[in-house]
């Protein structure tokens, strides 16, 4: 249990003390500095010892609040709140004709459409009474938030949808650095149709017969193979194809048959009927302008 003092009690001590009481929407009144409340006690106010002037204030004076906040026991948030409530209830009672009263202060009524008329009241010098109030659970976790304005700690499911987004962006980012690394999307580097990482090239030489301790003889190697004509063109651009298909595992071999023409060959290790269905192959692989020449 916690005691509170309504705001609205408060704004009669409020004047006695500082001589002048500012309300946004209704107006200023004045307390004549000569009169010493303390002597009056239950006394009828001398005349024109409070004076009203309406205005149109409707910023509400730090000091009041202050004080407000000292002697209610409530926070600032709270008691601007409790004031706020407090005047506009007593607009609507001045809108539909009847009177506002303040408490120590006197009475307001509206007489026209912006004038108003007051009447003061009797005085009160005795301090406001204390109302005890059980603060219940939603209550006091209120104002524990309304002590730190600063920082709103983030939830665990806000922690928990940060960490979500933020793995699915790195493996994204992973998947796209992959698909753009090179020679993965290279389809005429990869066709599995035929593989020739095992084709071992065979370069020609001048002997072409060789004779066993029985003097069988063997048939020519070039019998037992043939090449394909893969590229024709300049040194230079050949050179640099046959490194890179060289470093796919097909094995090539560059050849000249002048001093400005320069092929790309690959030497297939089968028998001359195959060259069909390897060109047909290697075809999807190279391009379709694969000449075949037997060795």
């Amino acid at each position: 249990m916690k005691n509170y003092v309504k705001v609205q009690d408060l704004l009669g001590q409020y004047l006695y003390q500082h001589k002048s009481l500012t309300l946004p929407g209704i107006g200023t009144f004045e307390l004549n500095p000569s009169i010493n409340v303390q002597e009056i006690k239950d006394q009828a106010w001398p005349p024109d010892t409070i004076t009203f002037q309406h205005n149109q204030v409707h910023i509400f004076d730090e000091q009041l609040l202050q004080y407000l906040v000292e002697h209610s026991g409530k926070m600032k948030p709270l008691a601007h709140s409790d004031l706020e409530s407090y005047l506009n209830n007593g607009m609507q009672l001045l809108n539909i004709g009847k009177p506002f009263t303040i408490k120590g202060i006197g009475s307001i009524v509206k007489t026209g459409h912006s004038s108003f008329s007051f009447q003061q009241g009797l005085p009160n010098s005795e301090p406001p009474q204390t109302e005890y109030v059980l603060k219940d659970r939603t209550r006091q976790k209120t104002e524990i938030q309304e002590q730190d304005f600063s920082y709103n700690a983030p939830t665990t499911s806000k922690k928990l949808i940060v960490i979500l987004g933020s793995v699915l962006a790195l493996c994204l980012i992973v998947w796209v650095v992959y698909l753009l690394l090179p020679g993965k999307n290279s389809a005429t580097d990869t066709d599995p149709a035929l593989d020739t990482t095992n084709l071992t090239p065979v370069v020609q030489t001048d002997t072409i017969l060789e004779t066993t301790p029985d003097t069988t003889i063997l048939q020519p190697v070039a019998t037992q193979q043939f090449k394909l004509v893969l590229e024709n063109g300049t040194k230079e651009k050949m050179t640099a194809r046959v490194a890179k298909l060289n470093t796919l595992n097909h094995k090539v071999v560059l050849e000249t048959t002048d001093s400005i023409q320069y092929a790309v060959v690959l030497y297939i290790p089968r028998p001359l009927s195959d060259t069909t269905a390897v060109k047909d192959s290697l075809s999807r692989i190279f391009g379709p302008k694969i000449q075949v020449l037997s060795n």
